[in-house]
């Protein structure tokens, strides 16, 4: 639900008995719609059950709006063009006129039900930033698994509220911390500890501290040498990003460098040789 803060503490106490009034609601709508009203009947159940149906449609439709919109991050609209944006949009108004039966009795449940699991998620990250990451005791704190668990609750639970166009740097940062962390034991202090922290600690509030300014502001009110926090944010991903693919190289350096020096091997093993290596 975008509308609402990070569920921590109070705030995610005030999320849970939201999402709990939204499916009660939903619940109570559609059995008064299906057991109770008639066709062509406007009796006072009807009207309730029309009514508690609508405002909890609307309710989902402001809080999620962003999430639905984007289909949940899967519809890139920043990187369409302008004619293609208008071409899909329309085309997507066109199904929603033919299937909007199944749209307002389908789209609250799915909402509601993923409101539910990101709550979940947001709370299991929690805990896993509360365990001591200190340099001193980093590899002992957390596992590689651990690690990649934490980082992903952790983007689940604001997807839907990070700006569209700035997803697909958050999901490369994820990519490449997930490709770096089953080879920990190859890293050396300082490599490791910045993976480390990208996920369990730069990464993630970098994005809360932005997610914490109202939209508006962000876009359009500079802060700092004359930037918006949109734009720091933004760098702040690129460097992130940068930092990592440093990371990054030097594990596909040592990777190459074995498979140069094992190279070496063989061909001071085998020139000049009369041995030939098996044939099938």
């Amino acid at each position: 639900m975008t509308a609402i803060d990070r569920p921590d503490g109070k705030a995610g106490l005030e999320r849970l008995w939201l999402l709990i009034v939204l499916a009660v609601a939903y619940t109570v709508s559609m059995v008064i719609i299906v057991a109770v009203a008639r066709p062509n009947d406007r009796s006072v159940w009807t009207v309730t059950g029309v009514l508690l149906l609508l405002a909890t449609e609307v309710t989902i439709a402001v809080l999620s709006w962003r999430d639905i919109y984007t289909f949940g991050g899967l519809m890139p609209w920043g990187k369409m063009p302008v004619l293609l944006r208008v071409v899909v949009a329309a085309a997507l108004v066109g199904a929603a006129a033919v299937l909007w039966v199944p749209l307002v009795i389908i789209a609250p449940v799915v909402q509601i039900v993923r409101g539910f699991i990101d709550l979940a998620r947001a709370q299991k990250a929690k805990v896993a930033r509360q365990v001591d990451i200190r340099p001193g005791n980093a590899d002992a704190a957390m596992s590689a698994s651990e690690i990649a668990d934490a980082l992903g609750s952790e983007l689940a639970s604001v997807r839907d509220r990070i700006p569209a166009a700035m997803w697909p740097k958050v999901e490369a940062i994820r990519q490449t911390i997930l490709a770096i962390l089953p080879r920990a034991e190859e890293l050396g202090p300082q490599e490791l500890f910045l993976v480390r922290r990208t996920a369990v600690d730069y990464l993630p509030v970098a994005l809360e501290s932005y997610l914490k300014l109202p939209e508006q502001y962000s876009t359009t009110q500079p802060i700092a040498s004359g930037k918006t926090a949109y734009e720091i944010l933004d760098d702040d991903l690129d460097l992130l990003e940068e930092k990592l693919g440093e990371v990054s190289d030097a594990v596909h350096r040592r990777d190459s460098d074995a498979l140069l020096a094992h190279s070496r091997f063989l061909e001071e093993k085998f020139r000049g040789s009369s041995l030939t290596l098996p044939s099938r």
